[in-house]
C-alpha cells in the first residue's frame, strides 16, 4: 500500500467511548501499530471532535502525546481536507480508522481516503476482539 498518513479516531477507536475519567487503557495493539508505522516512515495523528485540550491531556497520561499529532475536526461527517492539505499528501495515501460510519467512514469516502471501521471500544473486559496489530497489513 502508499499509506503516509494513518488518521485514527481517540473516543470509540483507540481509548473507551464510556471511560469519563480516562482511566482505561488504550485498546490493544496500539503502541506495535504506532511502532511500524514509525518503521514504514508513516505519520500517525489523532482526530477527535471532542475537545482538543482534553484530548491531548489524556494522551500525555497515556504517554502517546509524543507520538501521535492531534487534530480536533469538528462535525459529522469529518472533514479531512484540511489535514490532506496540511500534510500534502493525496487522499488515497490517508488510512482513516474510526468507529463511527457518520463522521470518520463517511469523511474519508467523501475525501477518497482509504479507510477501517472498527467496533467501538467501550471496555477492556467486554468481547473486543479488534487488535490494532490487524491493521498493520493495510499499511
Amino acid at each position: 500500500m502508499n499509506t503516509k498518513l494513518l488518521a485514527l479516531d481517540i473516543y470509540g477507536t483507540i481509548l473507551s467511548s464510556t471511560d469519563a475519567d480516562n482511566q482505561l487503557p488504550p485498546r490493544k495493539g496500539l503502541l506495535k501499530l504506532l511502532d511500524s508505522c514509525e518503521e514504514l516512515k508513516i505519520r500517525a495523528i489523532t482526530t477527535s471532535d471532542a475537545d482538543l485540550n482534553d484530548a491531548i491531556a489524556v494522551l500525555k497520561r497515556i504517554g502517546l502525546a509524543s507520538r501521535l499529532e492531534s487534530f480536533e475536526l469538528r462535525g459529522a461527517p469529518k472533514e479531512f481536507g484540511p489535514i490532506i492539505a496540511y500534510y500534502g499528501i493525496r487522499p488515497e495515501e490517508l488510512l482513516v480508522i474510526g468507529d463511527s460510519q457518520e463522521a470518520d467512514i463517511n469523511g474519508a469516502i467523501n475525501i477518497g481516503a482509504r479507510y477501517l471501521k472498527v467496533p467501538k471500544y467501550i471496555r477492556p473486559e467486554t468481547r473486543d476482539l479488534f487488535d490494532f496489530i490487524q491493521v498493520i497489513a493495510l499499511l
